[in-house]
């Protein structure tokens, strides 16, 4: 299984081809950037980059990675027994709803966050998300600030959307309802979507060229992929509180 956050996990084609490619794989970014700024027509082509790609690429579908999925749950070690469950917009709606009630929130109150719900579904806020989960994949990731509300409000993104109108009656709710939970999982990379193994590839790429030319350490903190199926427990790793900065 792949950590991003330690080579040494890594099949070890992988830094083969980066140690073998990285000074033609540079040159060639650097010739098409300085085409770009000059606004030549036709920038020259990065034919070993391409190629590097697609090999990295093709070691990825064949490859399973460590990923970190940020939420924050009612009870997070029943994933340890049950997995983790892609959410619906009806079950996200009707399970934020309950847990608002169990707050004690008015029914009035509840009432106009239900419908909040159905324009943010009839509106398509968060369509782009539906049917997915959505991890990062390194441990330090979780740390950054695009993770941040995820762990700070219950719900996820889609109760963010959805109740946004009602942020000032509702939002100090959802901070108090549940704890903030990380779950590790181990996940085939060919389940993700091909732009994401792609731009995974991609960092690869620039790892290599920070490694085997400035002898330097670069973090691949901007990778992630989204699956669309529920992932059972035997693929689940860990599951740990998160501490929040105050």
């Amino acid at each position: 299984m792949i950590d991003l956050s330690d080579h040494n996990t890594w099949p070890p084609e992988i830094l083969e081809v980066l140690e073998r490619n990285s000074a033609v794989t540079r040159r060639e970014k650097e010739a098409e950037l300085q085409a770009r700024v000059a606004h030549r027509a036709n920038p020259p082509p990065c034919r070993v980059f391409r190629r590097t790609q697609d090999c990295l690429e093709a070691i990825l579908k064949g490859s399973e990675i460590r990923a970190f999925h940020c939420t924050r749950l009612l009870n997070p070690q029943a994933i340890r027994q049950n997995g983790l469950e892609v959410l619906s917009p009806d079950v996200a709606k009707a399970r934020t709803l309950d847990a608002l009630r169990q707050c004690g929130i008015q029914d009035s109150l509840l009432r106009k966050a239900s419908l909040g719900f159905d324009e943010c579904q009839n509106r398509g806020d968060c369509q782009h998300r539906q049917g997915l989960l959505c991890f990062v994949l390194s441990r330090r990731a979780t740390d950054d600030d695009g993770c941040a509300d995820f762990f700070r409000y219950f719900g996820g993104e889609i109760a963010r959307h959805a109740l946004d109108d009602l942020r000032g009656e509702l939002f100090p709710a959802l901070e108090s309802i549940g704890i903030p939970t990380v779950i590790e999982a181990k996940l085939p990379i060919v389940d993700a979507q091909d732009h994401q193994i792609s731009w995974i590839a991609q960092e690869l790429i620039r790892f290599g060229e920070n490694k085997f030319l400035d002898g330097k350490q670069y973090a691949m903190m901007n990778c992630e992929i989204r699956i669309q199926y529920s992932v059972p427990p035997e693929r689940i790793l860990d599951v740990w509180e998160k501490q929040l900065s105050k």
